[in-house]
């Protein structure tokens, strides 16, 4: 826990600047935004209130409350910022970027966590956090008026619990996660099933984890549909693949989809020596890249466009604890070696 700790506050000391970066020149108008303006503005100050916005985004209540919280406490920076409306209390502005950052580095810092379990020691875990607050996204989409900060939270602790095949821990918190993003149950049911099909880790274990994904999914819709009943945006829960595929990769799609996944791409290239230098199959890698791939067509079924990227980068924090657990075991191969 003091280690954790440890990388926590270096993590925010050296990426508060982010925080300050994105509170003045942030734009929630920007067309990608304007959830933040229609929908969770409303939740921000009234969380737990299913009147305040249509679905799916009613439903995040997690980033909601913790918003509120920030909000209710009083802590707020007064200052001139480039998104100014008389319409929008600044202090809820304010507590939604800070929640949302404040979700980053706690990711980051769990992102250490998980390279620590095999590494040990203080820099790789480090090393780990910092390449998750250096990703493409965290100005683009995480520090944002979203919810994506507390989200990838989520997916950090999930797959720290995953790796330590926890099963009480990692299925309660699963269940919770429903009411932060219902993408998450389907991202760790892709990795669990990709797991499966290559024969990385337990098999056991992975088929406990698809029953648990699909089971949450399956108690979302319950709650969406039977329970609270808010509608919105039902088509996203049925992607059409097929017809959406007709045409719909092109470059302008394609390319800002790949340059926003920077942390994914240095996963790839230290995976990749690693396996040309020791003969090591990247497994895990393979495992989080199917998962993507998956994500990626789903994401053209529902008509995304370049919010793939977005949907990806979820597992930011995995790819960041993947790079620095690759470089320690080619330093320790190497130094091994005497090289």
């Amino acid at each position: 826990m003091r280690s954790f700790l440890l990388r926590f506050v270096l993590l925010l000391a050296a990426s508060y600047g982010l925080l300050y970066f994105s509170y003045k020149f942030y734009q929630p108008a920007f067309v990608q935004h304007r959830d933040f303006l229609g929908s969770y503005y409303w939740m921000f100050q009234n969380p737990l209130d299913f009147t305040q916005a249509a679905a799916p985004f009613i439903y995040r209540q997690i980033s909601a409350l913790l918003t509120y919280a920030l909000f209710a406490a009083g802590i707020y920076y007064p200052s001139e910022t480039a998104f100014a409306d008389a319409a929008y209390d600044p202090r809820i502005f304010f507590a939604a970027l800070a929640t949302n950052y404040l979700g980053l580095v706690s990711a980051a810092a769990l992102a250490g966590e998980i390279v620590k379990r095999e590494t040990g020691g203080f820099v790789f875990p480090l090393l780990a956090g910092l390449l998750t607050v250096l990703s493409f996204h965290v100005q683009s989409v995480v520090i944002t008026g979203l919810t994506e900060g507390i989200t990838w939270l989520f997916v950090a602790a999930l797959y720290l619990l995953y790796a330590r095949e926890s099963r009480v821990a990692f299925a309660g918190l699963l269940v919770l996660a429903i009411f932060q993003r219902e993408l998450i149950p389907v991202v760790f049911g892709l990795i669990a099933g990709a797991a499966f099909v290559i024969g990385h880790g337990s098999r056991r274990y992975n088929l406990f984890v698809l029953a648990t994904a699909i089971a949450c999914f399956a108690l979302y819709l319950v709650m969406r549909f039977a329970v609270i009943g808010v509608t919105g945006q039902e088509a996203q829960l049925m992607p059409f693949i097929a017809p959406m595929l007709e045409g719909a990769i092109t470059w302008d799609l394609v390319v800002p989809v790949l340059v926003s996944q920077n942390v994914m791409m240095i996963a790839i290239t230290v995976g990749a020596a690693r396996w040309l230098k020791q003969g090591r199959v990247p497994r895990e890698l393979f495992v989080l890249l199917i998962a993507c791939a998956v994500l990626g067509v789903l994401g053209l079924g529902s008509n995304m466009g370049t919010n793939i990227g977005r949907l990806v980068g979820v597992l930011t924090p995995v790819f960041a604890a993947l790079i620095a657990r690759d470089l320690f075991r080619l330093e320790v191969r190497r130094v091994g070696s005497g090289e």
